[in-house]
């Protein structure tokens, strides 16, 4: 437990880095652009590459040594942020290098971030299996907490640089821990025994597996849609705002905030509870609640409202 909650840490701290400086590249396109398109854009190609590194993240990390990979994820999303401020600092700065810089972020943080998960149930023993999964939990909802306040209340004084450092310096304390601690890597029976597939292959056996469960693949479809819908109004939700705020970023950092303060709460709420017997019925009334929410935030008006819906 105590290698994983090292690295935790260092995840945790790099976590609200990573979010402020998200956050914080809103604003400035905001101000830079004022158009929903820009921000729109900038999702497109922090999502897209990562759709087409997930069929392939997953061979990677039984392939090659985690704790390599992890680093690697680090240091170049770190190299990512440290180019883009480059850039700012010397006025050169435009959109499309935003683009280009978000396609390398998106590829090599998921190939971290499925590193990390993936080492958890080899740093720690069964016992502590669901603390450590509640433990990763946390480090989202927490930085989807803190990163918005903390960077709506600095931006206006430091400015985007200033965020980046504090960013910078979060990913550093990351790889620190990382080269601190040995994460186990799995047995050899469990990588050697596949060794004589190719990549394409593999890749073909878990869609055979997907569609030999048609309700798999329903459910897949399903997430897979109202994702894809839910995502298209996130791109708008915080242009909207700060559109209808003036570019208030204390205002947006509070609804973004609202929304990390609503997912604990409903952890907390189905760790305690336990949810329904039937889970689909869990996930449909998830799917409609957070339609209804989006419809509120966005008909309203109202920095409370927008908080209300958030939550």
């Amino acid at each position: 437990m105590r290698t994983f909650l090292i690295i935790w840490s260092g995840q945790f701290i790099s976590g609200i880095g990573s979010n402020m400086s998200i956050f914080a590249l809103f604003l400035w396109i905001w101000q830079f652009n004022e158009t929903a398109t820009a921000i729109a854009l900038l999702t497109f190609f922090f999502q897209l590459p990562q759709i087409f590194v997930s069929l392939f993240s997953g061979i990677l990390v039984d392939y090659f040594n985690r704790k390599h990979l992890m680093i690697l994820g680090d240091t170049c999303v770190a190299l990512c942020i440290i180019t883009t401020g480059l850039l700012y600092s010397t006025n050169h700065l435009l959109l499309w290098h935003l683009y280009a810089v978000a396609g390398f972020y998106g590829c090599f943080g998921n190939i971290q971030n499925l590193a990390y998960s993936t080492s958890i149930a080899l740093m720690v023993s069964k016992q502590h299996y669901i603390r450590a999964s509640s433990m990763s939990s946390f480090v989202i909802e927490a930085s989807a907490i803190i990163a918005p306040a903390l960077a709506g209340t600095l931006y206006p004084v430091i400015g985007l640089l200033g965020i980046f450092i504090i960013d910078i310096t979060t990913f550093i304390v990351a790889i620190g821990t990382l080269v601190l601690v040995q994460i186990p890597q799995p047995s050899e029976t469990d990588t050697t025994n596949s060794e004589s597939e190719t990549i394409w292959q593999k890749m073909a056996l878990g869609f055979r597996y997907i569609f030999s469960k048609p309700s798999l693949l329903a459910m897949t479809i399903a997430f897979s849609l109202f994702w894809f819908v839910h995502q298209l109004g996130e791109t708008l939700h915080q242009p909207m705002i700060l559109a209808r705020t003036g570019g208030n970023a204390q205002v947006l950092g509070a609804v973004v905030t609202a929304a990390g303060v609503g997912g604990v709460i409903g952890a907390l709420v189905l760790s305690m509870w336990g949810g329904f017997k039937r889970r689909i019925r869990g996930m449909l009334v998830g799917f409609i609640g957070t339609g209804l929410g989006k419809i509120v935030l966005g008909v309203g008006q109202k920095p409370l409202i927008w908080i209300g819906s958030q939550l």
